[in-house]
């Protein structure tokens, strides 16, 4: 892939979906793009004359044949998404013109753009740093409006300005202990604990920052949701219910499911990954009590239990059960089939209720509505990469090493190397020094074609 800002060769990539639709965009860039399109756009006036991001309405040409009636325009370098001379073409949608399309633009003399391609130029030509060039995919991908609402804003450069701030703090921090080292007779002294206490602000800003991005990780990717309850109280049925299809195997048998049953789903706006288990109860079946024991395991990774029920179950003896697993996350206790029953007056647990028939499907939205509000009681506030979460982690861990050797006395000089690692880290997050290949590659190996 080329590096060189400046000698892009022309790529061109599909934008949009294939497939049937009403419009279909193409995507070009690099040195000499228009000079290899204006012989596709024969007529006045030439596509060289074109001004700049405005719309042309014109039919595109390639060896005598008209491949379609399309719009066109171009952006002048630097003034575009790659920083590059960039041409989009807005064809007819379908499977048949966009391909002759493209197939045209290639034997023209284009190359095919890999995954990413376009948003790598606009890192390389400084149009956005490598922060926000994530956020382009996590919006394309994002499953729910505050997963798109936290791309929206790493894109707009705030989380950059606040990881810089960040950076420039540990900078200053450096630069002060650096001094003490090497000028220790010109400068003013300055005492180890407001080393200590800088060290100790820097670290907090950093921990905030990993616990806010784990947290709006989850509205990109999805939250862990656990079923638990006595057996026969429909935790299968409801899990049906919720991903749309018959994955758990629903009987009248009590201990029916053994094994953890796992699937994500857009839920009403909100990405969950919900996981069916096994029925708390005292059991002699070896098979049935390891389904018991995993579904213990699961709690860890659990962002917030269902713990479903029904009025015809042992459902004190599953909630005390539970309650001896001490899960510290939130917990919401469905009372199901109202079909059949009438839910009681109170549950065991100061918790959310609410009342359903997952046989029937009464009641989902009420879930839906309480599961957004328990999940937004922390409103989540930005979004870490797993790009991110690294390097934030590495940089915790050498603040967190740069804070004991100050505290146990040892010289600044290796204080200061160490918190030196720290700076580094910030700006490989944040791309203030040369970007190396396999930074690039870990960036944009996600990213689809055309971005």
């Amino acid at each position: 892939m080329p590096r060189s800002p400046s000698h892009g060769d022309p790529i061109v990539a599909l934008a949009t979906p294939p497939g049937v639709g009403a419009l279909a965009v193409i995507r070009t860039s690099g040195s000499g793009v228009v000079d290899l399109l204006a012989p596709l756009f024969p007529g006045d006036p030439p596509l060289p004359a074109w001004q700049p991001r405005r719309m042309m309405l014109r039919e595109m040409v390639f060896r005598g044949e008209v491949l379609d009636q399309v719009m066109a325009v171009r952006f002048a370098a630097p003034a575009s998404y790659t920083g590059e001379d960039m041409v989009e073409i807005f064809t007819h949608g379908g499977w048949t013109v966009p391909r002759r399309v493209l197939h045209a633009l290639l034997e023209a003399g284009f190359r095919e753009a890999r995954p990413g391609e376009f948003t790598l130029r606009a890192v390389l030509h400084g149009k956005m740093d490598p922060v926000q060039a994530q956020a382009v995919h996590e919006l394309v991908v994002s499953g729910s409006e505050e997963g798109a609402r936290l791309a929206l804003r790493r894109l707009s450069g705030e989380d950059s300005r606040e990881y810089a701030a960040i950076r420039e703090a540990l900078l200053g921090l450096l630069m002060e202990m650096e001094a003490q080292i090497d000028f220790p007779d010109d400068v003013p002294a300055v005492e180890p604990e407001v080393f200590h206490e800088r060290l100790e602000h820097a670290l907090r800003e950093v921990e905030r920052v990993l616990e806010e991005g784990e947290r709006g990780r989850r509205w990109v990717e999805s939250h862990q949701v656990i079923l638990v309850g006595p057996p026969n109280a429909g935790k299968s049925t409801l899990f049906n219910a919720i991903i749309g299809e018959e994955r758990a195997i629903v009987t009248e048998i009590p201990g029916t499911t053994r094994d953890i049953l796992r699937e994500r789903v857009i839920f009403e706006g909100i990405p969950l990954t919900f996981l069916d288990t096994a029925g708390l109860r005292a059991t002699p079946d070896p098979v049935e009590a390891e389904g018991i024991r995993r579904v213990q395991a699961h709690l860890d990774e659990a962002d917030l239990v269902l713990f479903v029920a029904s009025p015809d179950t042992p459902h004190e003896e599953a909630w005390e059960v539970f309650r001896t697993w001490n899960f510290r996350g939130p917990v919401v206790w469905i009372w199901n089939k109202t079909d059949q029953y009438d839910p009681p007056a109170s549950v065991p647990g100061a918790v959310p209720v609410v009342s359903l028939s997952a046989r029937e499907g009464t009641g989902l939205e009420d879930l839906a509505r309480t599961l957004r509000e328990v999940l937004l009681i922390q409103p989540p506030k930005r979004v870490l990469s797993e790009r991110d979460l690294l390097r934030f982690r590495a940089a915790r861990t050498r603040l967190q090493e740069a804070h004991g050797r100050l505290a146990a006395g040892q010289p600044l000089e290796v204080v200061a190397l160490v918190v030196r690692e720290a700076v580094r880290e910030m700006e490989e997050l944040l791309g203030i020094e040369d970007l190396s290949e396999a930074v690039l590659d870990e960036i944009f190996s996600h990213f689809c074609i055309g971005k």
